[in-house]
């Protein structure tokens, strides 16, 4: 009883601490200037839609959210080939190479982004992929990579290798392997990947 109060009071307080701001960000979009600065926290005195009058007239919104589809979406699709595919071969290779694999891609998710900013703008303009789709496209996938194949690899593992010796014996290749029992059966797991790869990106043009 005390646990499950605890954590009906914690959650609650979480949730607060998410939709408070939330609730004031929306309403401050219904405020002039001097509201917002002056009576943060209090319901807008004139409920008006100036500012997103000002913001479809006098900004680039549409292809500001073309531009950000576009790119979410190449960046979930590639994200989800390339983990899918390194954590497939690295969940069959039960030799030291593929648990050495499995360390490094999960070293990578102990290095701030932040920390190749500058490096990662100098290689890209000296290659001229700097304000480009595709450029772009590669910072979300590397980023994201890590932690997918983090996840994926874990849930590869638990497939039983009966089932891959099976296909084997059939003569089956890994390509077919991949393509016909570990997709399928990944479904979850590629799912929440999906999401959370889609989240960061989303989450990124936002900010």
């Amino acid at each position: 009883m005390i646990f499950k109060s605890s954590r009906i009071i914690s959650l609650t307080f979480f949730a607060a601490l998410i939709l408070i701001p939330s609730l004031i960000v929306v309403l401050g979009s219904f405020k002039t200037d001097s509201e917002v600065y002056n009576k943060p926290l209090s319901l807008p005195e004139n409920w008006n839609l100036d500012n997103y009058q000002r913001l479809i007239s006098e900004s680039d919104l549409e292809v500001s959210f073309r531009n950000s589809v576009v790119v979410t979406l190449l960046s979930v699709i590639f994200t989800l080939l390339f983990a899918s595919l390194a954590s497939f071969a690295i969940a069959r290779m039960i030799t030291v190479s593929g648990k050495v694999l499995a360390t490094l891609f999960a070293l990578g998710l102990a290095i701030p982004a932040q920390i190749n900013l500058v490096p990662i703008y100098y290689i890209f303009r000296d290659l001229g992929l700097t304000n480009s789709f595709f450029g772009l496209v590669i910072i979300n996938v590397t980023t994201t990579l890590p932690i997918s194949i983090f996840i994926l690899t874990a849930f590869f593992r638990e497939i039983s290798r009966d089932m891959y010796e099976a296909s084997e014996v059939d003569g089956a290749s890994p390509l077919r392997i991949y393509r016909s029992i570990a997709l399928p059966l990944s479904r979850p797991a590629m799912g929440a990947t999906a999401i959370f790869s889609l989240a960061t990106f989303a989450y990124s043009r936002v900010r």
